[in-house]
């Protein structure tokens, strides 16, 4: 019995140092050009010590909400998944459209070991997208005019400029909160159905920004269908 217990002690002792040997290994040899400037969080947030047990999943399935989404970057191609895309806006491929939710999906699930950018923190999950576009953007195409028409002018004398058009850029904002709303709403239900586990939103949302009751409600009621179907939602608070 005894030369049981020590044969099975002593081959327990080999898995585990075998396991900490090419979790080790792993840990220093991420070849990902940008790994080293990650280090610092990764290490603040427990990141090697957790992938350990796990790097994710392609089983697990997470969402993100934002405008748009680069569907062929190197770093996300077969990682990320297109799936809702809001009626109403536009979802043009410009880079101001497109750069905030690639970026997001990358800090989450980009390649690991592909010698591309960074590595995601969950690099064997998987991401599937909603993309919210973007409405036609009153205050955008008003600087945008004004400072092609005014060259040397400064921004300060822009912002003197938009007080004459109060009115109509407080119409946008109450549209443009609506939308939000409406469409993450719409987006977060989609998602669940999906048989997402998590929700990623960078979006700004503020009930008490939204002039809408219908679109405050049906937000709410979007939260509340992800809280019934145990699905987590993570929201920016920058």
């Amino acid at each position: 019995m005894s030369n049981i217990i020590r044969n099975f002690l002593f081959i327990s002792f080999i898995i585990w140092l075998i396991f900490i040997i090419v979790v080790k290994s792993e840990d220093f040899n991420v070849n990902d050009p940008l790994f080293p400037e990650q280090k610092p969080l990764f290490d603040k947030l427990g990141v090697l010590e957790a992938w350990k047990f796990t790097k994710g999943s392609p089983d697990v399935l997470i969402g993100v909400i934002d405008n748009g989404f680069d569907f062929f970057h190197p770093d996300l191609r077969e990682q990320i998944i297109p799936g809702f895309y809001a009626d109403g806006g536009y979802h043009t491929e410009i880079y101001e459209n497109i750069a905030h939710g690639t970026m997001v999906a990358g800090i989450i699930i980009a390649k690991l070991n592909n010698k591309i950018g960074i590595t995601g923190l969950a690099p064997k999950c998987k991401v599937i997208t909603a993309s919210l576009g973007m409405i036609e953007h009153k205050l955008y195409k008003m600087q945008k005019a004004f400072f092609k028409k005014h060259p040397k002018a400064k921004l300060i004398d822009f912002q003197k400029e938009i007080i004459t058009h109060a009115e109509e850029l407080k119409k946008f904002g109450e549209t443009w909160t609506a939308y939000i709303a409406n469409q993450t709403a719409n987006s977060i239900k989609y998602l669940v159905d999906k048989k997402v586990k998590v929700i990623n939103i960078s979006s700004f949302l503020n009930l008490d920004l939204i002039s809408s009751k219908e679109a405050r409600e049906n937000l709410i009621q979007a939260f509340n269908y992800a809280k019934k179907h145990d699905v987590i939602i993570v929201i920016g608070a920058g």
